[in-house]
């Protein structure tokens, strides 16, 4: 069941170019075999416009005052889609246009090919696939079918240059001439690729000649290429039993170092009688220091990831002398107040510092060549040599010298206390302004 509507329409008295609704009419349907009125269509206002809201489905005609309006024929009430056996334009020779696709009088008339009958097309046709035929060409100007082409090519021979646009398709090329091969582009091709020339991708091959070159990355997913040709120059390539022998034959002599000497390395790998991690464990590995028999301890860096390194005070031993790679190294001086030792610390940046003693510091005996100290408390040097060093002492400590300490070409940074028989080069003493500006933050730490 379906509602249906329809708008009358006639033409104005005064304008005959022009319609007007008509109002007022007996407007009905009728269903086959449309002896009698089936459904009344009622007039929403005086708009023309005829109504009846349950409309069985079914096939209908139209009728007004009783009269038939045979211009729409028989129509289909229902589903959604409503359905016509003809449907008739309202002006005359306009046609009719449906979802934009205008149908007159023919499909002649209305620009559209036929599935059947001779028509004259204009433009450009694109077909999906290519056309096909039952039957075989009868006249010239008629479309060939592929097989019967390929039935008149057959064992037909070609004379003169033929060109093919769209390339040439074959499943075989075979010589005309016996024993002449095909050459296409100028490569020819006989009888096999040896025959052709060409190096193949699989099997085994003799007599490959001329120098190829690769531009790219050769690679060799299964066994490499071998000769038994020895390299003849230095772009050669070459047997690995060939390299072997060469690097067999190699004599490398280890790293030498005095048996008095050892580095530190604190993110190295430990060689005994070599190379250590720590101060205190290179110092260890002296058995036998004497001042016969003086020992170094090279500290070549601070590792990478801090930028000091300890030196234990209670783990020095006489005649073992430190030697840094250079006033770069930051050596921290830690664990002992009072230090008597006859020992050589060198090429270093020493830091006395004030976190792991709170007290003054005392060394006695030992030598401080080229370095920089930054001390944290007040320090007395007792029978030391100081040589080439820059001493910095914080705002209120004081720096002394007692005993038989020499310094030379050396200077502070605060009033020197003197003391003894001490030497002093002249001038060498607060050969700069008192302060201890430039002092790095004090990095000694506080025992745990």
């Amino acid at each position: 069941m379906a509602g249906f509507s329809i708008q009358v329409l006639k033409a104005d008295a005064g304008n005959s170019n022009a319609m007007v609704v008509s109002s007022g009419l007996t407007v009905t349907l009728r269903v086959s075999p449309y002896s009698g009125t089936t459904y009344t269509l009622a007039e929403i206002g005086t708009t023309g416009v005829y109504n009846n809201a349950t409309v069985d489905d079914g096939e209908y005609k139209l009728y007004i005052g009783g009269v038939e309006q045979t211009q729409y024929r028989t129509f289909w009430i229902g589903d959604t889609v409503p359905r016509f056996d003809y449907i008739g334009e309202r002006t005359a020779g306009a046609g009719v246009t449906i979802d934009a696709i205008l149908l007159k009088d023919t499909l002649n008339g209305s620009s559209i090919m036929a599935l059947t009958g001779n028509q004259t097309a204009a433009g450009i046709k694109t077909f999906s696939s290519a056309p096909k035929s039952s039957a075989a060409a009868t006249l010239t100007t008629q479309l060939m079918r592929w097989d019967e082409a390929m039935r008149l090519a057959d064992s037909q021979i070609a004379t003169g240059a033929k060109s093919f646009q769209a390339g040439l398709l074959s499943n075989t090329i075979a010589e005309l001439t016996s024993d002449t091969g095909v050459t296409i582009d100028g490569v020819l091709i006989k009888d096999s690729l040896d025959g052709s020339g060409i190096v193949a991708k699989t099997g085994d091959q003799t007599g490959i000649l001329g120098a190829k070159r690769f531009d790219g990355a050769v690679l060799f997913n299964g066994n490499c290429p071998s000769t038994t040709e020895q390299p003849s120059g230095i772009a050669s390539l070459t047997r690995k039993d060939y390299v072997d022998n060469l690097v067999a034959g190699v004599s490398v002599t280890p790293f030498q170092e005095s048996s008095n000497k050892v580095r530190v390395i604190p993110d190295g790998t430990v060689q005994s009688g070599k190379v250590y991690t720590t101060i205190t464990s290179a110092i260890a590995s002296f058995t036998s220091p004497l001042i016969t028999n003086q020992c170094f301890v090279e500290i070549v860096g601070t590792g990478g990831t801090t930028q000091y390194i300890i030196a234990t005070l209670s783990s020095f031993v006489n005649y073992v002398h430190l030697i840094g790679a250079g006033r770069h190294l930051g050596l921290i001086l830690a664990g002992t107040a009072s230090n008597t030792k006859t020992m050589n610390i060198e090429n270093c940046t020493a830091f006395i510092g004030a976190n792991d003693i709170a007290t003054a510091r005392t060394f006695n005996s030992f030598t401080f060549r080229n370095c920089v100290i930054n001390a944290y408390k007040s320090t007395t040097f007792t029978n030391c040599k100081i040589e080439n060093c820059i001493i910095y002492h914080k705002s209120g400590e004081t720096p002394t010298i007692a005993g038989t300490t020499v310094v030379v070409n050396s200077a502070f940074s605060q009033v020197v206390t003197v003391s003894g028989s001490d030497t002093v080069a002249a001038g060498m003493i607060d050969g700069f302004d008192t302060a201890s500006a430039g002092m790095p933050t004090d990095p000694s730490s506080a025992p745990s």
